[in-house]
């Protein structure tokens, strides 16, 4: 069914009522299975959506996809924390969605994760950097780390591993220019707040002149030739990660600590690339539970063959897109990778989730507003899972 997204349509919803009464009353025990059968014409799935940001707030445009596995049924498995699903009333919508938006049509409300209201003290961060030159690549970058003041030694620890380095922080980086900034260092610490039980440690890894062929898979060839993607993981396996976390817990005796790998772009190719390899992201002496891929070049199709070796296990995936730009940010290709990965088990919302930034370019401006609300989604699955 994949093909019957390739003719563009302008994007319309026609709202439809499954069941007026159709809530959830308990919270969440386990996956839930959405499922609907609708006739719909070439060009136009459904999607489904509530009162809950999670769910689209009740906007059908930002609501979630269906797959139609066995057409005319539309299902999908999903999952989310127990407070997104209380008492929600969803419904679905018929919406006429090719796969090449219409920047015109683009002016949709954007969904917000509401953060809580916090009476905690602020946690106060600090910045430091590090050059490292990496024998493996036989090339320097620089090294960003982005942690509290004051943190423990034994306090469970999410380290997140950001590509492009350079351009993650807004303020901590002297001499550079703000137009091109993750703003990590504005939003991690109210984040740090929420989820006071855990201490969010940001690590940038900076690029360098071969980023074109050091963020693309070996099977993979780009303007600079054939991917190293490989020896790049092996990079930041072997020589990144135990230098940085050696550095912050110098103790035998550390934290218990959970890993994330972070990038936009050619950044989110080589993280899809990374999930790929059991031996880097689950085997490994450093293994990568949250795999992060904003606005993915997926371009590079060569990746969609490695979809199916992404374990089903210990892995949390995140996808998204914007819908404007040059091939409108890939937001076709995002979608057709995400179908892929349900179709294969996984859960929407438990172990895959999927975001599109209405009316959002190919920009660190984008990413910034929408990575904050996937790692609050990450840190959520992870406190249900491990309290």
């Amino acid at each position: 069914m994949v093909e019957f997204f390739m003719r563009i349509w302008p994007l319309t919803a026609f709202l439809f009522i499954l069941n007026p009464e159709l809530t959830f009353s308990k919270a969440l025990e386990g996956p839930m299975q959405l499922s609907i059968e609708r006739d719909s014409r070439w060009g136009q799935s459904v999607y489904v959506t509530g009162p809950t940001p999670y769910w689209g707030q009740n906007n059908c445009q930002n609501g979630i996809k269906l797959l139609p596995t066995h057409y005319p049924e539309w299902s999908l498995r999903v999952q989310f924390p127990q407070s997104e699903v209380n008492q929600s009333s969803l419904t679905y919508c018929l919406i006429d969605d090719g796969p090449a938006m219409s920047e015109s049509k683009n002016s949709e409300t954007k969904p917000e994760l509401s953060q809580k209201k916090l009476n905690r003290k602020p946690v106060i961060y600090e910045y430091q950097q590090l050059i490292h030159y990496s024998p493996t690549l036989g090339i320097s970058r620089p090294l960003g780390i982005f942690s509290p003041q004051k943190f423990s030694t034994s306090k469970k620890t999410l380290l997140l591993y950001f590509h492009d380095g350079q351009n993650i922080f807004e303020h901590v980086r002297p001499g550079q220019s703000s137009a091109f900034s993750w703003k990590v260092d504005e939003w991690l610490p109210p984040l740090a707040e929420e989820f006071s039980n855990y201490q969010l440690i940001a690590i940038a890894i900076g690029n360098t002149r071969d980023r074109l062929r050091e963020y693309l898979p070996p099977e993979s060839t780009g303007p600079q030739g054939v991917g190293i993607g490989d020896q790049y993981l092996t990079m930041i396996d072997q020589e990144i990660m135990p230098l940085i976390e050696k550095k912050l817990f110098p103790s035998k005796k550390g934290p218990s600590i959970t890993r994330a790998l972070i990038g936009s772009s050619m950044g989110g190719l080589i993280n899809l690339y990374a999930a790929s390899l059991p031996n880097f992201s689950q085997t490994g002496a450093h293994p990568i539970d949250g795999i992060f891929a904003l606005s993915p070049s997926l371009q590079f199709r060569e990746i969609e063959q490695r979809l199916a070796s992404i374990p089903m296990k210990g892995i949390h995936l995140y996808l998204d897109s914007g819908t404007t730009g040059g091939n409108n940010d890939n937001y076709y290709l995002v979608y057709k990778t995400r179908d892929a990965l349900l179709t294969q088990g996984r859960v929407f919302g438990l172990d895959l989730w999927h975001q599109v930034g209405r009316g959002e370019p190919h920009h660190e401006t984008a990413w910034a507003r929408r990575a904050p609300l996937a790692l609050r989604w990450w840190i959520q699955n992870l406190q249900q899972s491990n309290p």
